[in-house]
């Protein structure tokens, strides 16, 4: 007995050591198992009605936690109506931080009285609250009393869970002066539930087509009757309202309504299916025409074209469909009929199924008609000589060039269909040696212009192509070494020597320009065939000269009108002031000017015979002048 006593107390204490060893686990315990062993409750809760992290601090207290374990208060944390508590736990080997979240809407919500009114304005009792579904009610349908008038309460966010059959509501309660003391959440519930909203659900498929399928279709090609709706959660059940084909773009929009299985309605959605075939370009075989016989909706069979000339035929109603019926068109000109080809071209946009219409357009055209035969002919006259034609057999006498629109004339304008032709541009290249004609052919009757078409004219002296870089220019008894050594505007236009590198140009100089203020000469030039035609004039840039930095005081010269420089002696400095006078340079290479605005600072000395200028400068050919003048005297009048 004792024995089996002994094991009953062993077996008891085995048992207790079991449960210590839980405690444990087979180690130290995990975060988790400490978080839930830990409790922290608010003492006096209803004593905080103006919430503080230090009132809310000082009434926390920690009513549980592991054996063997600290656990402290780190921090303390407020906001809309929840305290969150961020404790420390430590069994001196590993801590853990712990957050807990305490509710202080019970408190604040102790005033606060809501009623709830339906969209007939009507106030829904808690009762009543079980006919109702949350989405039933928006911010409008919610007011808010205080029983208390220290107090007042404020409706911020108004939310709804459809599932669960809530309303979620955040709060601000005030003070009477409208001081915010809080923030918190009030939950209703009791409301009719209902599936939620779920975009994600439903499964799209079309039938007999797999998505990597979809290429190989237009989206346009889809019927409403091929999709396919499956619920991913089995919850809902699906309804289609409509589709949109884009073509353009290779995507088929899908509306359609989610509803509960129970048939409830939930939401409509739009999903958009992507990847199939793009419609980028017109189809030139899809347009087909057709033309009223003079019957509405008899047309005339394409069999019978012959016995019609497309100029007739496009005065008949008429109407341009799509075969495929993937396109529409819209004809945005009168219809173009050449009676000599028997075709008959329309002018088309087109638009893919009751789209946007292109901003291009595409030209078809229709035969079969009556054909005609009425050849053009045209006459080039003399450049020189009005009374003359210039055979095909003395086009290589001439460049393209010499010859003015003018000069290129429609021999045959009319004949006795009263059909006409009239040249409507002439684009002459005198590189390729050749003149192009743009013709157009009318009829007389009504000037319906029937034909539009090109006349090549060839066999003219080509001109060769503007080339700049075959100019070698070089300076009479000047190597480019030297050129430092000169001024620009000491080089004249004769001294320029001109060359052609290919020996298959002449060169002429029209003229020159210098800028010494810059070291520049400028050359205009004519570029010319070796038979002196003219082919370009281009302006080409020598740079290296010496430049003027500065003025030359010696360099000005004073011109007065009347007055010869010998004469000087016999008039005052005041009586040469008086007088018509212009200043000039000596070397050419300087413009002089006073001061432009006020007077000028020109000192007269009548005892001494002198006038002293202030003189601004630049050189020849700069455009800026310098910004402070120098003094310049000129002497050798009579003394008074």
């Amino acid at each position: 007995m004792k024995k089996r006593s002994f094991l009953m107390v062993g077996a008891s204490f085995l048992t207790i050591a079991a449960t210590a060893a839980t405690v444990v686990s087979c180690g130290r315990l995990t975060k988790e198992q400490v978080d839930k062993q830990t409790t922290v409750e608010l003492t006096n809760k209803d004593e905080i009605f103006k919430p503080t992290v230090d009132n809310i601090k000082s009434r926390l207290k920690i009513t549980a936690s592991p054996k063997n374990w600290e656990v402290t208060i780190e921090k303390v944390e407020y906001e809309s109506g929840v305290a969150k508590v961020t404790l420390k736990a430590t069994d001196k080997k590993v801590t853990y931080t712990l957050v807990k979240q305490i509710s202080l809407n019970s408190v604040y919500d102790k005033f606060l009285e809501i009623t709830i009114k339906n969209k007939t304005a009507e106030v829904v009792k808690p009762e009543n609250y079980k006919d109702y579904f949350t989405d039933d009610f928006t911010f409008d349908s919610i007011t808010t009393q205080s029983t208390d008038a220290n107090y007042q309460y404020e409706l911020d966010e108004f939310n709804t869970n459809t599932e669960k059959g809530e309303l979620v509501l955040s709060i601000i309660l005030k003070d009477k002066d409208g001081n915010e003391i809080a923030k918190f959440q009030k939950t209703i519930s009791g409301f009719k539930s209902k599936l939620p909203e779920d975009e994600n659900d439903a499964n799209i498929t079309i039938k007999n087509l797999a998505a990597n399928q979809y290429i190989t279709k237009n989206a346009g090609d889809i019927k409403e009757e091929d999709i396919q709706f499956n619920s991913k959660s089995d919850k809902y059940k699906y309804e289609i309202v409509g589709i949109e084909a884009n073509d353009a773009e290779g995507k088929l929009t899908i509306n359609y309504k989610q509803y509960e299985k129970g048939g409830l309605f939930i939401a409509q959605h739009q999903k958009v299916l992507e990847g199939f075939a793009k419609i980028t370009a017109a189809d030139l075989t899809d347009p087909e025409e057709r033309f009223e016989s003079g019957n509405p909706q008899e047309f005339i069979d394409k069999a019978d074209y012959g016995n019609y000339q497309a100029s007739d035929i496009i005065k008949k109603n008429y109407q341009i469909k799509s075969k495929s019926g993937k396109y529409q068109y819209m004809v945005v000109n009168t219809p173009v009929a050449d009676d000599l080809d028997g075709t008959v071209t329309f002018k088309l946009k087109w638009a893919i199924r009751n789209g946007v219409y292109s901003n291009n357009t595409i030209d078809y055209v229709v035969s079969g008609f009556k054909h005609q035969v009425f050849p053009f002919a045209y006459k080039i006259i003399d450049p020189k000589d009005s009374s003359k034609e210039v055979k095909p057999e003395d086009y290589g006498k001439y460049y393209a060039n010499e010859f003015s629109t003018g000069k290129i004339k429609a021999e045959n304008q009319t004949n006795t269909e009263n059909y006409y032709y009239k040249i409507d541009r002439v684009n002459i290249d005198p590189m390729r040696g050749q003149i192009t004609l743009d013709v157009n052919l009318y009829k007389n009757d009504d000037w319906h212009k029937i034909k539009s078409f090109k006349t090549v004219i060839a066999g003219f002296k080509k001109l060769l192509p503007v080339n700049k870089d075959d100019l070698d220019l070089s300076i009479k008894d000047l190597a480019k070494e030297q050129y430092n050594t000169k001024h620009a505007s000491d080089v004249k236009k004769e001294d320029l020597l001109l060359n052609s590198k290919s020996s298959s140009y002449k060169y002429s100089v029209v003229s020159v320009q210098a800028d010494d203020s810059k070291g520049t000469l400028t050359a205009y030039v004519d570029q010319l065939m070796l038979d002196g035609k003219k082919i370009v004039n281009f302006l080409i840039k020598v740079e290296g000269f010496k430049k003027i930095t500065e003025a030359d005081k010696t360099d000005p010269k004073l011109v007065i009108e009347g007055l010869d420089e010998s004469q000087y002696g016999t008039v005052t400095a005041e009586e040469a002031n008086a007088k018509v006078w212009r200043l000039q340079s000596k070397s050419n290479k300087f413009d002089y000017r006073e001061k432009l605005f006020g007077d000028p600072e020109r000192v007269v000395d009548k005892a001494n015979g002198t006038i002293t200028f202030k003189l601004y400068w630049k050189v020849k050919g700069a455009i800026s002048w310098s910004t402070e003048p120098f003094e310049w005297t000129i002497s050798g009048f009579k003394k008074a």
